[in-house]
């Protein structure tokens, strides 16, 4: 993800002509990594306790409410189950790092999560006193970063040839 970022900031800073306070960093990081969700959105989860980990979603895709249910693993593989299988999304959750942005029990967790589809890897990132919270956003963000991508490639197949 480190090496993405540096590559979304040094496109900013050559589009502005001068070099970025951190402030601006942290606000490209917040923008493309954190609150990048276009296309869909979870906006209500709960996770059954039992034996295999299931979890119920709500997704917000084109402003209709979806609800999506799947088992797993663990928590995060049973989200994971429950968006591929809703959204029909092929890829392979290859890198889930988390790190605490403070010293205390109210510190925020920064959970970064990447995905990998064809060859090519698409990042996400959650910020959240909650770590379930922000590992849920990071998901999200990766898989509509994915998106994004899908539908920029169909949109140049459709485009006539010249």
């Amino acid at each position: 993800m480190n090496e993405e970022l540096g590559y979304a900031v040094k496109d900013i800073s050559d589009k502005t002509n001068r070099e970025l306070t951190t402030e601006e960093i942290y606000d490209a990081f917040i923008k493309e990594y954190v609150a990048f969700h276009p296309y869909f959105d979870i906006i209500d989860y709960q996770f059954s306790k039992s034996e295999i980990p299931e979890v119920k979603l709500t997704l917000l895709k084109d402003n209709q409410q979806i609800e999506a249910s799947a088992s797993g693993s663990g928590s995060l593989d049973a989200v994971n189950q429950a968006i591929k299988k809703t959204l029909a999304a092929t890829y392979t959750l290859e890198v889930y790092e988390q790190n605490s942005l403070g010293k205390n029990s109210k510190a925020q967790a920064c959970a970064q999560i990447g995905i990998s589809s064809q060859g090519k890897m698409y990042w996400g990132a959650g910020i959240d006193q909650d770590i379930v919270k922000a590992t849920l956003q990071a998901l999200v963000t990766a898989v509509n970063r994915l998106e994004m991508s899908t539908r920029a490639t169909e949109k140049q197949m459709e485009q006539p040839s010249v």
